[in-house]
């Protein structure tokens, strides 16, 4: 039986691993913007193992493992409760996939979601970018409430969707790049329904109108 995972105590973790200078070294070479670590918006730094379900395991001995930036998905403002926190993102920037703690999280940015369906009709469209960097960058200090809501990351492209789809024809989205743009497109896109099968008795006697 797997123990429970205690997403906030890792996240802790690796925000106190990433203080040492080797680890600090490491992630300002990913490029990590310093204004996302002020912000509660990521910036810890973990060794990770991938899980055979598409979410990684924090490895505890050093030197194995994939070096990874967690990220922190929160349902709020960051950096938010214990409550808010809904699961870690790990950025390996080896490869530049994103991996999920638990699986639950589908995008980062829920307070810009939100705040986007609060401004529905007026000029504030909602941010989408897939590049953690400049997700991170683009983060602006607008007070208390404001941390991460200047956008949303994409973690799994698959499921985005159930995420924004209630933003469709109500919001205005601004993708980060072309390509982002199409990848968006595409994500939000209604899935297509199998076409009716529809018989009709060859012994109706009934006359079309």
């Amino acid at each position: 039986m797997s123990r429970p995972v205690d997403l906030l105590a890792e996240y802790d973790a690796a925000i106190c691993r990433a203080q040492t200078p080797e680890a600090r070294a490491w992630r300002e070479r990913q490029g990590w913007p310093r204004v996302a670590v002020l912000q509660g918006l990521g910036g810890g730094v973990a060794r990770i193992a991938c899980a055979g379900d598409g979410t990684y395991e924090p490895t505890d001995r050093e030197g194995v493992g994939t070096p990874a930036i967690l990220i922190p998905a929160w349902d709020g403002p960051a950096p938010g409760r214990r409550a808010d926190l809904l699961d870690v993102i790990a950025w390996t920037p080896g490869n530049g996939q994103l991996i999920p703690r638990l699986g639950v999280a589908d995008v980062i940015g829920a307070w810009a979601i939100h705040i986007a369906g609060r401004c529905m009709g007026e000029s504030r469209p909602l941010r989408v970018f897939s590049d953690p960097r400049r997700w991170a960058a683009a983060a602006q200090w607008d007070g208390e409430d404001s941390r991460g809501g200047h956008g949303v990351l994409i973690v799994n492209w698959a499921e985005a969707r159930g995420s924004l789809w209630h933003l469709v024809g109500n919001a205005e989205f601004v993708a980060d790049d072309l390509l982002t743009g199409r990848r968006l497109k595409n994500a939000l896109q209604p899935p297509k329904l199998p076409a009716a099968r529809i018989l009709v008795r060859a012994d109706t006697t009934e006359v079309a109108a």
